[in-house]
C-alpha cells in the first residue's frame, strides 16, 4: 500500500479487496467490512458503504484502541450505524501482554489471556456504558475468551440487575477451540441459541472442526436440533441468510 495511504482509504480498499472475493466465490463465502471502530462518522460512512453497496454482511472491529474500548464516544458511530443497518459487529479480541510480560508468564498465557481480559473488558465496557440500553437492536458477536464478562454478567449477578437478559438480547459467541466445558459454560449463561462456530483458525488447526463440534455435543448430551442450531442455524440467523451446511 502506499506510504502516506489515509485510514478511510486503507479501509475502503480492504473491504472492496473482500467484496470481491465474495463475488468470486459463487454464493460460498460471506464477508464482514474491516473499519477502524475508533474513527467516529469516518467508520461509520464506511460501515454504510460496506454493506449497502459492496454487499457485505457485518463488521470486523477490535476490541480495543489504545486506551479505549469499544463502549468509548468514539466508537459510537459505527455501533449506532451497525444498529440502523441490522448487521452483527464481530469483536475482535487485540493481544494485551503488559501484565503477563510484568508477571513473567510466556508462550500461550502471555498471548491469550491478555486477549480473553481485553474482549472481556469490551464486553463489560458495552453492558455497562448502557450501549446496549441505547441500541436496542445492536448484535454483536464475541470470542469465547471474553468468558470472564460474559461469566459475571449472567451467572453472578454481581453487576447490573438485568445484565444477564441484556448479553441474551445482545451477544452471540463462538466456539474458539470446540471444547464441551466452554460451551456449556456459554450456553447456561446466554442459551444454545446464542452459540456459533468459531474456529480461529489458523491459531487453533490440526483437527477437524466439525468432527470435534460434533464429539463435544454428543459429550453435552445435546438434541440433534440444539446441535444443528450450534453448527448452523444461528450463524444464519446472526448473519441474515442461509450460509452454513448442516451437521449431522
Amino acid at each position: 500500500r502506499p506510504a502516506d495511504e489515509k485510514p478511510e482509504s486503507r479501509m475502503a480498499r480492504i473491504n472492496e479487496a473482500m467484496a470481491e472475493t465474495v463475488q468470486r466465490s459463487d454464493g460460498r463465502l460471506l464477508g464482514l467490512a474491516t473499519i477502524d471502530a475508533y474513527a467516529g462518522d469516518v467508520a461509520a460512512d464506511e460501515l454504510s458503504r460496506a454493506v449497502s453497496d459492496l454487499g457485505l454482511v457485518g463488521a470486523f472491529v477490535e476490541s480495543a484502541s489504545g486506551n479505549e474500548i469499544l463502549s468509548a464516544p468514539r466508537a459510537r458511530p459505527a455501533l449506532e450505524a451497525a444498529a440502523k443497518l441490522n448487521v452483527p459487529v464481530f469483536v475482535h479480541p487485540v493481544q494485551e501482554t503488559a501484565q503477563t510480560r510484568q508477571f513473567n508468564l510466556k508462550g500461550f498465557y502471555q498471548t491469550n489471556l491478555g486477549r480473553g481480559a481485553m474482549n472481556s473488558i469490551a464486553l463489560a465496557g458495552l453492558l455497562e456504558a448502557g450501549v446496549f440500553d441505547e441500541l436496542p437492536t445492536l448484535r454483536t458477536c464475541f470470542s469465547s475468551f471474553a468468558v470472564t464478562a460474559i461469566l459475571f454478567g449472567g451467572l453472578f449477578n454481581m453487576t447490573r440487575p438485568d445484565a444477564a437478559d441484556l448479553l441474551r438480547q445482545h451477544v452471540y459467541v463462538d466456539t474458539v477451540g470446540v471444547h464441551p466445558t466452554m460451551m456449556r459454560a456459554m450456553i447456561d449463561v446466554l442459551g444454545v441459541d446464542r452459540l456459533v462456530v468459531g474456529t480461529d483458525w489458523p491459531v487453533f488447526r490440526g483437527y477437524s472442526v466439525r468432527d470435534r463440534l460434533i464429539e463435544a455435543c454428543y459429550e453435552l448430551e445435546l438434541s440433534a436440533p440444539y446441535r444443528n442450531m450450534i453448527a448452523s442455524e444461528n450463524a444464519k440467523r446472526l448473519l441474515g441468510m442461509d450460509a452454513f451446511a448442516p451437521l449431522g
